[in-house]
């Protein structure tokens, strides 16, 4: 009995453990997709695979943007760290070809959204 109530607490405390570090970790994209107003015509303007499912907003929402942001922001790369620690574990594909497009903006802002949908408390 005493060896289930033990493993239980540790469960408890490591499930405790990994959302908030995955709080933080929300906290830090949501801060640096903030700063993406200020990053240059050509970089938020530039057409990118329409593929983030904004109304789902799970973790291989996350990988997707991830993936096309090291593709495509090469000189912001922060965003693609912070999007890839977040994701970490995730695997998902992109289907480069979709037809359906969007500019890379609309997809930081669709990330940022759903960080604040899921991390609410952030002002």
């Amino acid at each position: 009995m005493k060896i289930v109530l033990l493993m239980s607490l540790m469960l408890f405390v490591s499930g405790r453990a990994i959302f908030s570090k995955r709080q933080i970790q929300l906290k830090e994209i949501i801060t640096e997709l903030n700063k993406t107003k200020t990053f240059p015509r050509n970089i938020t303007h530039q057409q990118v695979p329409d593929v983030f499912n904004k109304d789902k907003c799970g973790l291989e929402d996350f990988c997707k943007a991830e993936k096309i942001t090291s593709r495509f922001m090469k000189r912001e790369e922060k965003i693609s760290r912070l999007l890839r620690t977040y994701t970490e574990g995730v695997n998902c594909t992109i289907n480069w070809e979709t037809g359906n497009e969007l500019e890379m903006r609309k997809l930081l802002k669709h990330v940022h959204d759903c960080a604040q949908k899921i991390y609410p408390q952030h002002h």
